[in-house]
């Protein structure tokens, strides 16, 4: 049984027509099945749980990044699959995974590549790519053996499951952010630079940063962040959403995830 969870912007006028095609494409192949949406009035985790609670084994998140970001937990320790058709901006997730856009990921569906993948885990919510914290003043104690400091001002501490690599990373970096290895990656890098890519990534123009702007890297299975200023508390982002605070635990949980993925992912 499938669940397609439709992003929001679905319902955008200038997406109709592909819609279109993909509810064709995925009857043509006998895949279709129950869709709901994702509004401001609706809770897509909780119509996620009840989905699979009724047997749903795969639930096909129709959208971008935050769609995707937003269900994650719900489908840890269940045996059901997350399938992408990727729709509007955004796809970093779906062009690691190796998923093509719009009707084209239909078929990847059907082909049903089965991959299982590692999770972040941050005190007690799971995520999928990065946390990360927009200061300097923090200290960070990596597997409980060591503790490391930005010593730039204006640094970004991030702990990545995996990120997207752009195509002039250097061989020594690319086994680095595999989201199968059963480790994570602490990063050090500038913080301007990470900004201007968040401010571009919010009208749709995002460039992929370049690996070796990165000061410092440290494969690493548990990472603790706290701030060095007394009682004051950080923003951490998770998935690029503002989220928590320091101090938090960062762990790696390994094999969380199953996922359908297509021939071109980047692991």
């Amino acid at each position: 049984m499938y669940l397609y969870l439709y992003d929001a912007l679905v319902g955008d006028k200038k997406h109709e027509k592909t819609i279109v095609r993909i509810e064709h494409r995925l009857t043509d192949l006998g895949i279709n099945g129950r869709i709901a949406r994702s509004t401001i009035l609706t809770n897509p985790k909780i119509i996620v749980r009840d989905a699979i609670r009724r047997g749903v084994k795969t639930v096909v998140a129709v959208g971008g990044d935050s769609l995707i970001h937003s269900i994650i937990t719900s489908l840890v320790g269940t045996d059901a699959a997350l399938g992408i058709i990727p729709l509007g901006d955004n796809q970093s997730l779906a062009n690691i995974l190796g998923i093509p856009k719009n009707e084209a990921a239909c078929d990847v569906l059907s082909a049903r590549k089965i991959e299982y993948i590692d999770l972040g885990k941050i005190n007690n919510t799971y995520f999928l790519t990065s946390a990360s914290v927009l200061s300097d003043a923090i200290k960070i104690t990596c597997d409980g053996n060591f503790t490391v400091q930005p010593v730039k001002k204006k640094s970004q501490t991030s702990v990545y499951n995996f990120r997207e690599m752009p195509d002039d990373t250097p061989p020594a970096y690319r086994h680095f952010f595999n989201p199968q290895d059963g480790i994570l990656e602490a990063t050090i890098e500038p913080l301007g630079f990470s900004l201007t890519n968040n401010i571009l990534k919010t009208f749709g123009k995002e460039r992929s940063p370049k690996i070796d702007r990165i000061d410092s890297i440290f494969p690493i299975k548990k990472v603790r962040i706290e701030s060095t200023e007394p009682d004051k508390s950080i923003p951490v982002i998770v998935d690029g959403q503002p989220m928590l605070e320091t101090p938090v635990t960062i762990e790696v949980a390994p094999q969380k995830l199953k996922v359908i993925v297509g021939k071109g992912r980047l692991f």
